[in-house]
């Protein structure tokens, strides 16, 4: 399988698990500024970005600060990204390459507010 049909069926896994977004892109120049260890992130030369939209009526509640319902809306959606990058990941795997999903919001840094770089990786 090519390159490109690798990228396609895993794009179309992503979709089918209910992502609205997929790219790939080179991480070689940028894995250093990830906040993981390095020696784990200088296996991967590549990352895989998602993304699921918002629900239209959540976001147009929002007046001038996140409702309750946002925050449950985001809870919700979080849960959803980790789940399904980790199904992602999974299924990377079990076709013999490494990967390794990043939370979609946890704080690694609290003092400068820093959280995960990046949803799921594959080398």
């Amino acid at each position: 399988m090519s390159a490109k049909q690798k990228r396609e069926s895993l794009e179309n896994l992503a979709l089918d698990l209910g992502f609205s977004l997929f790219g790939v892109a080179d991480i070689t120049d940028v894995r250093k500024e990830f906040h993981l260890d390095l020696d784990c992130v200088i296996q991967f030369n590549r990352g895989i970005a998602l993304a699921k939209k918002l629900l239209d009526p959540i976001i147009e509640d929002i007046k001038d600060k996140p409702t309750s319902l946002y925050f449950h809306h985001y809870r919700q959606l979080n849960f959803f990204l980790d789940r399904a990058a980790f199904l992602l990941a999974s299924h990377i795997q079990e076709q013999g390459f490494k990967a390794l999903p990043i939370p979609a919001s946890q704080v690694i840094d609290w003092e400068r507010h820093l959280a995960g770089s990046l949803q799921g990786w594959v080398g």
